[in-house]
């Protein structure tokens, strides 16, 4: 038997090596999509324990009461009643809403006197749009201590009082203590005891629910303020343009009642 041929002896000597550094990167290049995989599979799991972690406990919700004022198959809740032949101003809000805010606090004195005259109605439909983009769900508790105040006939001090006394910051929200204790001794809630026990048991849950399917349903933009122009039977005619109404000062009465006259 003759000697091994040394170009032989070196070629598969070569080929030995070479099949082991290809061993080694395939080793190296699973071992990364596995530690890649882990990295990505921790980073799910920690998403979900915290999102899990951070979603408010769900709330039991008790027996239903009536919000007294309902306007519209439930689409609202009536402020004032609107006289024969008279324009219905239907305001959509959110409580988290700085710029609600600003609409509420500007017109607000106004609104009050044309209702006072006789000349409009008022229909304020609450939503809760923000919570989403928030973090948070006062306005949705918001709108159920609203409308439990509604029962308590006092809806429009609650309503003035939420506003009053909105956070500078946006997304801080409403405490459970503000909501069905301080804004409640504030805006002299009768029955606090019945007002407590509507909120704690969520008894508006369905009032409320009802006006943000309608809302959701419409189909049209929902962000909020928007001010439009109803008929007496609530049906929106056309949006107050409340940069131009508000672009310079707040709107006199005359230039208001002007306005929705104009949109009716």
């Amino acid at each position: 038997m003759g000697k091994p041929n040394p170009a032989s002896r070196r070629a598969a000597l070569e080929a030995q090596r070479q099949a082991a550094l290809a061993s080694r990167r395939r080793g190296r290049m699973i071992g990364g999509l596995v530690g890649a995989l882990c990295g990505l599979l921790l980073a799910a799991g920690l998403a979900w324990w915290w999102n899990v972690r951070n979603q408010p406990e769900p709330v039991a919700v008790g027996s239903q009461v009536a919000v007294s004022h309902a306007s519209n198959q439930g689409r609202g809740i009536t402020v004032a009643k609107t006289p024969t032949g008279k324009p219905t101003l239907v305001v959509y809000e959110d409580y988290q809403c700085p710029w609600c805010k600003v609409a509420h606090d500007g017109m607000g004195p106004q609104i009050d006197a044309l209702v006072a005259k006789g000349e409009i109605g008022v229909e304020v439909r609450t939503l809760d749009m923000l919570d989403a983009g928030l973090n948070n769900d006062a306005s949705l508790r918001a709108a159920t201590a609203a409308a439990c105040a509604d029962v308590d006939g006092t809806h429009t001090k609650y309503r003035d009082t939420v506003f009053a006394n909105q956070p500078q910051k946006e997304g801080t929200g409403y405490t459970d203590q503000q909501l069905r204790q301080d804004f409640a001794a504030s805006a002299g809630v009768k029955d606090l005891t019945a007002f407590q026990t509507c909120y704690d048991q969520r008894q508006t849950h369905d009032a409320v629910q009802k006006v943000l399917d309608a809302a959701r349903d419409a189909d049209r933009d929902t962000s909020t303020p928007q001010y439009w122009a109803a008929d007496e039977k609530g049906e929106l005619k056309n949006q107050l343009d409340l940069k131009t109404l508000m672009g310079q000062r707040n709107p006199t009465e005359e230039e208001l009642l002007a306005a929705i006259k104009a949109a009716a």
